[in-house]
């Protein structure tokens, strides 16, 4: 936390930067009457305008302080929130090196927080968009990102493979291993669906026992190929052969004007088809043709 010498010098700081600012602000105000009065004593007039010199140094010195007055009044809300702010995003006193100047250290020190600020706002949004123990994307941010995916594949007339992932026996898994095991199994497949795709490729992880993979980089002539050795990838697990997992598949080829929930229908139909099959368990699902 901020130590209160730190505290007491971020305050010194800002009132000497506001000293600073409305010597400068007085400077060009005062500049003029001093020329005026150096004007008035070298031809011989000063007499003549003395009182109005005398009155304008006086009201400038007035304004002055009531300037001055008024700065330091703005000032301490500023100085308030600053430390609020210190010790509510900062966790050590470390704040980078002194500049040895106030108003640079005060600048410094203000863009120090901005990017914490900013930091945590990161940090924030990515930990709403990902799953904690897979590290994937969860359901919501893949749902947005599928949007996109599916408005980019309409426009430019490509090609999609939609699969999602189901381990049938991971409730069973987690009564007879435990929860643990179960986690393990999960971070498992997350990595092998990972090392699995191409770049541009991706993987969320859908439900507790589900995953969805988007492939834009896959053979359209033989599609069940990519998806038989992502299977059997993922059906061996760090426990060895005391654990299989069994893992089903269904799939849907995007290649048209379809929207986002008539392919999760269409995956999802795929899916339950796999499940009830005896061998495989990996069905894929007519694709659309596209629309002329």
């Amino acid at each position: 936390m901020i130590s209160s010498s730190r505290l007491a010098s971020e305050s010194s700081c800002i009132s000497r930067l506001a000293i600073k600012l409305l010597l400068i602000l007085c400077l060009g105000a005062v500049l003029p009457l001093l020329a005026l009065f150096a004007y008035c004593l070298v031809t011989d007039t000063f007499w003549v305008l003395s009182n109005l010199i005398w009155l304008s140094i006086f009201t400038s010195i007035l304004g002055m302080l009531c300037s001055f007055a008024l700065l330091q009044i703005l000032f301490k809300p500023l100085l308030l929130a600053l430390h609020a702010l210190e010790n509510y995003l900062l966790k050590d006193d470390s704040t980078g090196k002194n500049s040895g100047d106030c108003v640079g250290e005060f600048s410094h020190n203000l863009q120090y927080l901005l990017n914490k600020i900013s930091s945590l706002s990161e940090s924030l949004q990515r930990n709403a968009n990902t799953d904690p123990l897979t590290g994937l994307m969860n359901r919501q941010a893949s749902e947005e990102l599928l949007h996109k995916e599916i408005a980019r594949a309409q426009r430019d007339r490509l090609h999609i493979l939609l699969v999602m992932v189901d381990i049938g026996n991971f409730k069973r898994v987690n009564e007879q291993f435990g929860k643990q095991i179960g986690d393990v199994c999960l971070t498992h497949i997350a990595e092998v669906l990972t090392d699995s795709v191409r770049e541009g490729d991706w993987v969320a992880r859908w439900s507790e026992d589900q995953f969805l993979i988007v492939l834009w980089n896959f053979n359209h002539q033989y599609p069940m190929d990519v998806l038989v050795r992502i299977q059997k990838q993922s059906q061996q697990t760090p426990v060895g052969e005391l654990l299989q997992l069994d893992v089903s598949m269904g799939a849907c080829e995007y290649a048209g004007n379809m929207s986002v929930d008539d392919l999760l229908a269409h995956t999802n139909t795929a899916l339950n088809s796999a499940k009830q099959q005896t061998t495989h368990h990996i069905e894929i699902a007519m694709p659309y043709a596209v629309s002329e």
